[in-house]
């Protein structure tokens, strides 16, 4: 109860919470569960964390933007209300370049795409490679 109250009515979360309610969302899911994002990022995350795990009231879903202010929501609650986070997952969303779908991992501050080559990797004539050191005679 007291996380939920500080999660729901505490001010380091107040701008995420007013954010979500003009976007006719809630903060609040109908499981109990918790969730701060930005409005347009909501439905996806929800939906990433739902593959994870079977949300529940002790669900906290955040992204990368808001996973500081919730870590701070529960570090400032007494120790004697025994909040503790248990378990922190990652959920990577995919982006589709054409027909293929890219999973997107965030590695430290960096933004790690595994794009398969567009290269055609072989050639019907054998495969063949030029100098270009004459190219440029000065």
């Amino acid at each position: 109860k007291v996380l939920r109250e500080a999660l729901l009515q505490g001010k380091e979360l107040a701008d995420c919470r007013a954010g979500l309610a003009r976007a006719g969302l809630s903060a609040e899911l109908p499981s109990g569960a918790k969730v701060f994002t930005r409005p347009e990022q909501y439905h996806e995350a929800v939906r990433l964390a739902g593959e994870v795990a079977s949300l529940k009231p002790r669900h906290i879903v955040a992204t990368t933007e808001f996973v500081y202010a919730v870590g701070g929501v529960i570090c400032s609650i007494p120790s004697k209300e025994q909040v503790r986070v248990k378990r922190q997952d990652c959920c990577s969303p995919e982006i589709s370049f054409g027909e293929q779908a890219v999973p997107v991992a965030v590695k430290r501050t960096f933004i790690d795409l595994e794009i398969p080559s567009s290269i055609h990797s072989g050639d019907s004539l054998g495969g063949r490679t030029a100098s270009t050191t004459g190219a440029y005679e000065r």
